[in-house]
């Protein structure tokens, strides 16, 4: 199958980090099953020497805008040509990718923007994931993105600069509040109501009464 469909590790120059994110959404838009072979009760882990990897490397990281958006769009197009999945299914995979990607157990895209060198490279990150979003992201597939990653795509989508970014980050997790202010429920979602840049946006806040919970424990 890897032969037939041309499933590779792309070109380092092109992906330098996080490749097998490439190579593995490749693998799963050709295969006609997936499915996961654990018939081992445990595994051993090794450690180098000197207890690094290619992750702590200094070139494996998103500090240039380049690097955050080819691996975005590489795996958009991957959804998008894949002969297996019907449009709903590519609008659905593409927000539970941008989710992951935006917040994941590592980083925020909050955190990418600050990686860049100056002011010049975050704005055209954010310009960057900008255009993606609006050219190959609808409605509905934005709705589907989960709500921790949620509020981000939407001021990414309707204008906000790094600094806008930050300081919505910092208004979202203030306190109990911020959170009783501009609140309603809408298709059983809890939402804050915002204006960015003149666009009235339903930011989903339920993610937040969790994160509390998670952190008083």
């Amino acid at each position: 199958m890897l032969n037939q469909y041309d499933v590779k590790f792309p070109d380092s120059s092109y992906i330098p980090v996080e490749e097998d994110q490439v190579f593995n959404m490749k693998a799963y838009s050709v295969s006609r099953k997936i499915s996961i072979l654990a018939d081992k009760d445990y595994y051993y882990w090794n450690q180098r020497e000197d207890f690094g990897n290619l992750g702590k490397s200094s070139s494996y990281t998103y500090n240039e805008p380049w690097k955050y958006l080819n691996i975005l769009s590489e795996v958009f197009n991957i959804i998008e040509t894949s002969p297996n999945w019907s449009l709903a299914q590519q609008s659905k995979l593409k927000a539970m990718y941008i989710g992951r990607l935006f917040n994941s157990s590592y980083t925020t895209v909050i955190e990418i923007i600050k990686l860049q060198k100056n002011e010049h490279e975050r704005e055209a990150l954010i310009a960057g994931l900008r255009k993606i979003i609006n050219d190959r992201m609808d409605p509905q597939s934005i709705n589907e993105v989960r709500q921790e990653s949620r509020w981000m795509v939407l001021g990414i989508k309707y204008g906000m600069n790094d600094e806008e970014l930050s300081n919505l980050e910092t208004e979202l997790f203030s306190g109990e509040k911020s959170l009783a202010q501009n609140i309603q429920s809408i298709n059983g979602e809890t939402v804050k109501n915002l204006s960015i840049h003149g666009q009235l946006c339903a930011i989903p806040v339920d993610f937040l009464k969790k994160e509390k919970t998670l952190g008083s424990n």
